[in-house]
């Protein structure tokens, strides 16, 4: 199964379309046992969280719940440097977990929009 971001779809109206790769998104079929061998403690919180929240929350608008992404993964009493840096090690985790990629679409609203049970599964760990 992929996911393809819509809004990169040339032609639409057309019942064949034209889609660049770099637009189609692929989950792993498994675990990246890997990868999650490879977390620290304080990544391993992060990534808990993140399930725990997907699992208990059912509805959530787009908006509030990249606040609530970027605020997970923001260090407190950090510097703007740090906290970027920050959230871009936490996000990387998580595409690698999900992808087995660096980088990927717009995290919040992938997480929002894919088989949310497949996601929690990815991220198991």
């Amino acid at each position: 199964i992929a996911y393809v971001d819509s809004h990169a779809i040339e032609g639409k109206g057309r019942r064949y379309i034209r889609v660049s790769m770099e637009h189609a998104y692929h989950l792993l079929e498994h675990p990246n046992i890997e990868d999650i061998a490879k977390l620290e403690p304080k990544d391993l919180k992060l990534i808990r969280a993140l399930r725990s929240f997907l699992q208990r929350r059912s509805t959530i608008s787009l908006d509030e719940f990249t606040s609530w992404l970027y605020a997970l993964a923001t260090k407190r009493q950090a510097t703007e440097w740090e906290t970027r840096t920050h959230q871009l090690r936490f996000f990387g985790h998580v595409y690698r977990l999900l992808l087995g990629k660096e980088s990927g679409p717009r995290l919040a609203r992938f997480l929002l929009d894919v088989d949310r049970t497949k996601i929690c599964e990815l991220l198991e760990v």
